[in-house]
């Protein structure tokens, strides 16, 4: 029985030792005033007591104290620490809590009101009317909800707060731009003034969302006009791109939308692209038609080449006309080796006909002496027959009496007679001086080939 009791004693001390260092620590991390502190001695002192009790006489202890009475007192014990102990730490939590309310309280209220709606503010004042009310009441669960709503109205401020310094940032930038339009400019002012007196985020983001949105179309709008007149200065721009691009920029200037807008500047896009690449084609061909320079001059010279045909004339003709006018580099690679290709085979026959007139012309030249030495010696024989001739006038003159004289002094034929003249094969009924013809019968001058003459002032017909 001794034994029993004492493995008894043993057994109780032990667990109430362990009770107690659990009492220790739950009581040593919440002690923070003088409860705490008296209990937390109480409970000590009753450990030593307890402790020593048990080494010294333990056998006296449970022969005085029965065992239901000792769990009692530490049944007792546990839950009056218990109680003291959740009392204490939803005091501790109650006054964090408090705390907590007073911080966001003061946070909510240190924020600037720049930037933020009307609505939020009226929110905010309506709000923090019963923060204090609510902060002294000992409703631990309606303190935190009063500190999340605080909380959440100073997240709601911060974030009308960025949104709209986002909308301001946006609108500097696009005033700062350089293609800024003066109506545009004047808008942005009017929204910037308006950013701390807007009634909601909502409201006021949407309205300037359209308009930043516009604004920064007519920027791009504005840029894309900039490179269209400079496009529509280039000198090789073709006049159909160049109508195309004067009627797209109309259409644009007129259109008012954010989507008729961006439709005008990808249609505007799309013929700039295909101007200037007609621009780009166009500048190399005239370089690969400058260095074509010198083979159409050479060309050109065969023109006035006085042994060209009127076939090739023509053919060389429309060769220099399939460069001029050839737009694409494959249309001038055909045109300049067709005009190479031409060109040498015209030149071939000019060479050809330049030999061929220069043969003639020394056959000419061969047939021309042979017809001078025949003339000469057909001139020869005529003046023979034209001596043979006077000889045989002179005698007819004398047998038929000669001619007559007029009182002017002139020579007077006979009829059916005439003064023939040998070196132009010419004669005259009458002449001033007779003695320069060869006084005949007509007959006989036509067969020396002579026919009458023109009246002049030596002679008269």
């Amino acid at each position: 029985m001794e034994k029993f009791k004492g493995s008894l004693g043993s057994v109780v001390r032990g667990l109430g030792f362990l009770f107690v260092v659990l009492f220790l620590i739950m009581i040593t991390s919440t002690i923070n005033n003088v409860l705490g502190i008296i209990v937390f001695l109480g409970l000590l002192g009753f450990t030593i007591y307890y402790l020593l009790s048990g080494r010294k006489n333990t056998g006296n202890f449970i022969s005085k104290i029965t065992n239901k009475i000792l769990w009692l007192v530490t049944l007792i014990l546990f839950v009056a620490t218990t109680g003291v102990l959740t009392v204490h730490s939803n005091q501790i939590k109650l006054k964090e809590a408090r705390t907590e309310l007073t911080k966001s309280d003061k946070k909510l209220s240190n924020l600037s009101s720049e930037y933020v709606s009307i609505e939020t503010q009226k929110d905010v004042k309506a709000e923090q009317k019963d923060t204090h009310q609510i902060n002294q009441s000992k409703n631990n669960d309606k303190i935190k909800a009063e500190t999340k709503r605080l909380n959440h109205l100073i997240s709601v401020v911060k974030s009308e707060q960025k949104a709209v310094d986002d909308i301001l940032n946006q609108s500097a930038e696009l005033k700062n731009d350089e293609n800024i339009l003066s109506e545009d400019k004047a808008s942005l002012d009017k929204l910037e003034q308006k950013a701390n007196n807007y009634q909601s985020l909502k409201s006021y983001k949407k309205e300037s969302e359209n308009l930043l949105e516009l604004i920064s179309v007519h920027n791009q709008r504005e840029e894309q006009l900039k490179t269209v007149a400079t496009t529509l200065k280039d000198k090789n721009l073709s006049a159909q791109d160049k109508s195309q691009l004067d009627k797209l920029v109309l259409e644009i200037k007129k259109a008012k939308k954010v989507s008729d807008i961006e439709d005008k500047m990808s249609e505007i896009s799309t013929a700039l692209e295909t101007a200037q690449s007609n621009i780009q084609t166009k500048n190399e061909v005239d370089d690969k038609k400058a260095q074509l320079n010198s083979t159409v001059k050479s060309a050109q010279s065969l023109l006035s080449d006085t042994y060209i045909s009127a076939a090739d004339k023509t053919l060389i003709q429309e060769s220099i006309d399939s460069v001029n006018k050839a737009e694409t580099l494959d249309e001038l690679d055909k045109a300049s080796q067709n005009i190479i290709d031409n060109t040498s085979k015209v030149k071939a026959n000019n060479e050809t006909a330049k030999a061929a007139a220069d043969k003639k012309k020394r056959d000419d030249e061969q047939k021309r002496i042979a017809d001078e030495k025949a003339a000469a010696q057909a001139a020869e024989n005529q003046a023979a027959a034209a001596q043979a001739s006077s000889d045989s006038q002179e005698n007819s003159a004398v047998a038929s009496g000669g001619y007559s004289t007029n009182p002017a002094g002139w020579g007077v034929a006979e009829a059916g007679y005439c003064f023939y003249r040998p070196s132009s094969q010419r004669y005259y009924s009458s002449v001033a001086n007779p003695g320069n013809y060869t006084y005949m019968t007509i007959s006989e001058a036509q067969d020396l080939n002579g026919s009458p003459g023109h009246s002049n002032g030596s002679a008269h017909t």
